[in-house]
């Protein structure tokens, strides 16, 4: 189990039992790869700035662990053959700002 798990991941089960794990694969060839949650927050939080500068939003966004998770969803998802999602919750809760983050993302 340990030599297929490191083969196909290059992951120890010491390193899979750290969180968050955060697989991507953004800047990866289209491989998916484990990235720095903290180095991902920061490349989010210039994707989120430059929106904010674009005038996309006129208030804060603050990149917290939720929305790096929802980010990632949404592009997996996206990154599908004719991939569609609906995203449904409660008015000013996020929604269309995170489109706007995957889709920064996206270009």
């Amino acid at each position: 189990m340990e030599d297929i798990l490191q083969r196909n991941t290059g992951l120890s089960p010491d390193d899979v039992m750290k969180l968050p794990l955060i697989f991507t694969t953004l800047n990866q060839n289209g491989n998916y790869v484990n990235v720095d949650p903290e180095a991902f927050k920061k490349y989010l939080q210039e994707k989120v700035n430059k929106l904010m500068n674009d005038g996309f939003c006129d208030e804060e966004v603050i990149v917290f662990d939720e929305l790096v998770e929802n980010v990632l969803k949404v592009k997996r998802i996206l990154d599908q053959p004719l991939g569609h999602v609906m995203l449904v919750g409660l008015s000013g809760t996020g929604k269309t700002m995170l489109l706007k983050i995957v889709k920064e993302i996206l270009e």
